[in-house]
């Protein structure tokens, strides 16, 4: 492929990119030389039907990328829930080399069903039946000549059976033999029972009546699943998966306060709680001017204030600072002022060098700006690994004392 056909497929998947993910940024593509920059977001996405880019964030490994890489990635899209479809781009993933990405689905799928199960998708079906007891319209014929079965009728049923429910059902059959978690695996097959006996899937997507809105997600995933954009077919061990795209700094946010949430019950951990910093005048109207730090961790044994967390990624990550982004120090001073605390921790995450094993949870202070009154205090915590076998709360636990820890040591 020459290199103006390559631009052209990066101009063109740069666009989706912004439109999917909302992006700010004009060029979340760019090539740089022979290499390709990406901004705001990781994944995986199709260029064309045979041209397949990975985007790994720095901090799961940088230049010289472990191969749990993928593993972990997923795990953190899947915990915080900021992943986007590419329906029409699917990527064809060797099964050993993207074995998570079925379960990711699984779960999303799954997800969304049970959070509109209380409301189920029924709709009405015309359809001809045979009894004596008349249940439904039966013309005059049928009413002189009865078959051995009955009088042949037509009539009306207001329940699951429709092509919405029998597209999201297929869907979960399809997935459910390529899920190795027992618990996702579970809740596809009740949720499939639960729907019913069903006609076929047409294989048409259709817009859902306006009262069934709410299922949208769901029937669009199982439609992207159940096409050539799903993960449907297998061939000689390899199968087609819809590309994934995950918006990196939201997906660090959720991932810290998850984080920390889970390593403190006993505590209250309010994820961007809006705080008020002062009172804004426009014209004769007067309004709250308020502001929303990432975490505040209220409760904490031994601690009379609460621990203001805020979680960064662009800057340092996205820039290769060394430093705290001058923009992300000013905001957090407006946090620490806001919440009447003397200082910040900004959690961003770690991006080895070329070499440097993996050290889950581990966290260093690297950066602090002191006002006087008020201290920011950068630190970077190592996320590689997490999608091993407990070890997430191995990261939650580690990134919990270290952050007390520091808060105690500074004073904040």
């Amino acid at each position: 492929m020459s290199r103006e056909g390559a631009m052209r497929l990066l101009a063109v998947s740069a666009g989706r990119v912004r439109n999917l993910l909302r992006a700010t940024d004009s060029a979340p593509l760019q090539a740089e030389g022979l290499r390709v920059r990406a901004r705001d977001f990781a994944g995986l996405l199709s260029l064309s039907p045979h041209v397949e880019l990975e985007v790994a964030p720095k901090f799961l490994g940088g230049e010289t990328l472990a191969s749990s890489w993928r593993e972990d990635f997923l795990f953190i899209s899947a915990l915080a829930k900021h992943g986007h479809l590419l329906p029409g781009h699917p990527i064809g993933a060797k099964r050993q080399a993207y074995v998570d990405i079925p379960f990711l689905l699984g779960k999303a799928l799954g997800d969304e069903y049970w959070k509109n199960s209380r409301r189920p998708l029924k709709s009405y079906r015309h359809a001809t039946t045979f009894d004596f007891e008349i249940q439904g319209e039966l013309d005059d014929e049928a009413l002189a000549l009865p078959s051995s079965e009955g009088w042949a009728q037509t009539v009306t049923d207001y329940g699951r059976g429709n092509e919405f429910n029998a597209t999201i059902q297929l869907a979960m059959r399809q997935l459910v033999p390529r899920i190795r978690n027992e618990n996702t695996v579970a809740r596809l097959r009740v949720a499939a029972q639960q729907l019913g006996e069903q006609s076929k899937a047409t294989g048409r997507r259709r817009a859902l009546p306006p009262r069934h809105r709410r299922w949208t997600p769901a029937y669009n995933l199982a439609s992207d699943i159940l096409t050539g954009e799903g993960s449907a077919f297998e061939a000689e061990g390899a199968y087609h998966l819809p590309g994934y795209l995950v918006s990196t700094w939201q997906a660090w946010e959720v991932l810290i306060a998850r984080s920390l949430k889970s390593a403190l019950p006993d505590s209250i951990v309010r994820y961007q709680n809006g705080l008020q910093l002062g009172i804004r005048t426009s014209g004769e109207k007067n309004s709250k001017f308020k502001v929303w730090p990432d975490v505040m961790v209220e409760d904490l044994p031994a601690r009379e204030r609460p621990l203001v967390v805020d979680a960064k990624y662009k800057g340092r990550v996205e820039d290769g600072l060394t430093t705290m982004a001058r923009s992300d120090v000013f905001e957090c001073l407006s946090f620490a002022e806001a919440a009447q605390s003397p200082g910040v921790l900004v959690v961003y995450p770690h991006v080895p060098k070329e070499g440097e094993p993996p050290d889950l949870g581990k966290v260093r202070v690297f950066d602090q700006v002191d006002t006087g009154s008020k201290r920011v205090v950068g630190v970077e915590v190592d996320v590689r690994g997490i999608a091993g076998r407990g070890k997430f709360s191995v990261f939650s636990r580690s990134l919990a004392v270290r952050l007390s820890a520091i808060a105690d040591e500074l004073h904040l």
